[in-house]
């Protein structure tokens, strides 16, 4: 009887707290129906749900976040993480469960401290078996900025302990026309390098080359590096050109010839425009890891036209890209289509649609039905 006396009046003590405390809660619930519409694919196999609810309760100068993903009605991921300030102090903790194995991924502690003109700063990792702690103090004395980072534990060894790991000792300081960024680094067993950078360092008569400088000194070797870059600055209104400057060597050392520049290579185009809230964008790319609507593809040409704002078509939205092959064999080499469409049903309701095509292998891919409530 006392401990259901106890539990009520800690439960309406809590209710009071709630009731007259500063608080906030809101959220996003994201859930989407993938259907599979490939060749050989089943039901309800190759269907798919993933649902992801985020929520954030901000009381006073705090903010706790929930982070849950659930696939096919299975708990995937969990991500809990907590930021605020007491007094002079400023703290942040991120909590990370493996759901599925039903441990603790990592928990992470992050706390910094103001004093005059010196930032300490600690970050502390757990994870299953190990532990890793970070202590860093960085100070700003007139163009002159130190700071120092130590790290202890090491998380590719076993075991709970925090040995020594090295120490980086960082300073930036201005020197003739240019800024100084100087490392110097040291593990566990003793010096390991120490290096002075300048980054963008401009030529008068040459506008559109900058230099990066860095020499690196090691125990037994010291290294040159020049890393050359052309800026050709606005070109057109809405006209992006990629390139990049091609050295014939980097690096030079005893024994190595001056620094030879090949030429200047072309990677590729990108023009956009907009027309009445319809905006188009074409890109053409042909060197290493594409920018835009080419990121994360192995294709080398894309259009897209999509909606900008509100001003188009009131609360829907859409976009449709088409990509290109290099080596297709369907007209113009045309290989894959993404369509997307969204629709405003209310301020807090959103539904959405997206439908994959793979024109070059004549299948169609994945169908999206989607929800997004936001609170």
């Amino acid at each position: 009887m006392k401990r259901a006396l106890a539990a009520g009046l800690l439960f309406i003590t809590f209710l009071g707290v709630l009731c007259h405390a500063q608080f906030d809660l809101s959220g996003e619930w994201d859930t989407d129906l993938i259907l599979d519409l490939g060749p050989g694919a089943t039901w309800p196999d190759d269907v798919t749900v993933q649902s992801a609810l985020t929520l954030d309760y901000v009381v006073q100068d705090w903010t706790f976040s929930s982070f849950t993903k659930v696939e096919d009605g299975e708990w995937k991921t969990q991500d809990l993480s907590a930021a605020g300030v007491l007094g002079s102090i400023d703290i942040s903790s991120d909590l990370t469960f493996d759901v599925e194995n039903a441990i603790l991924e990592s928990w992470s502690v992050e706390w910094g401290l103001s004093l005059a003109s010196v930032r300490f700063e600690f970050d502390a990792t757990l994870t299953p078996g190990d532990v890793t702690l970070d202590t860093t103090a960085s100070a700003t004395s007139g163009d002159v900025a130190l700071d120092v980072t130590i790290s202890l534990g090491n998380p590719s060894e076993p075991g709970c302990d925090l040995d020594f790991q090295g120490v980086d000792i960082g300073v930036d300081f201005p020197f003739c026309c240019a800024t100084v960024i100087g490392t110097l680094d040291f593990d566990c067993h003793g010096f390991n390098y120490a290096e002075f950078c300048v980054d963008e360092l401009t030529i008068a008569f040459l506008p559109w080359l900058t230099l990066d400088l860095c020499v690196k000194f090691e125990e037994q070797t010291k290294s040159f590096i020049i890393s050359p870059a052309i800026d050709l600055g606005l070109i057109g209104c809405d006209f992006d050109l990629y390139y990049h400057l091609k050295p014939d060597g980097d690096i030079l050392e005893p024994g190595h010839g001056p620094l030879g520049i090949e030429g200047i290579y072309f990677d590729g185009l990108q023009i956009a425009c907009e027309i009445g809230g319809i905006e188009f964008t074409g890109i053409t790319y042909l060197g290493d890891s594409p920018p835009g609507l080419l990121s994360g593809t192995e294709y080398w040409e894309a259009y897209q036209i999509a909606t900008t704002d509100d001003g188009c078509c009131g609360p829907f939205d859409f976009d449709v890209a088409v990509y290109f092959a290099a080596n297709g064999t369907g007209l113009f080499d045309v290989a894959f289509f993404d369509a997307n469409m969204a629709i405003k049903l209310s301020p807090s309701f959103t539904f959405d649609m997206g439908l994959e095509l793979d024109v070059e292998n004549s299948v169609m891919g994945n169908w999206t039905f989607g929800f997004v409530v936001e609170f």
